[in-house]
């Protein structure tokens, strides 16, 4: 619980050091760029039941190419998206 709330702390005290820039991004796309490296993040807001927002997801990842993506989902929906992996 100590090591989770300390890297909750880090990540707080990094994202402050982000700027967003969104030109051209849908309204449900925030890109945040650190200011002294190459850190990137796309934070795309979605609803779990659309399809819209499923498909805003794949074209911003094939778009990207990530090296990392990061879901966040409720317990039920982890269950479902591990049974079908």
């Amino acid at each position: 619980m100590r090591q989770l709330r300390s890297a909750r702390l880090a990540l707080r005290r990094e994202t402050r050091n982000f700027t967003a820039s969104s030109p051209g991004l849908s309204q449900t796309v925030e890109h945040l760029r650190h200011p002294l490296n190459t850190g990137e993040v796309f934070l795309v807001g979605t609803s779990h039941i659309s399809e819209a927002s499923a498909k805003e997801v794949r074209d911003i990842i094939h778009t990207v190419r990530p090296r990392h993506v990061v879901v966040e989902l409720c317990e039920a929906r982890r269950r479902r998206l591990e049974a079908t992996a």
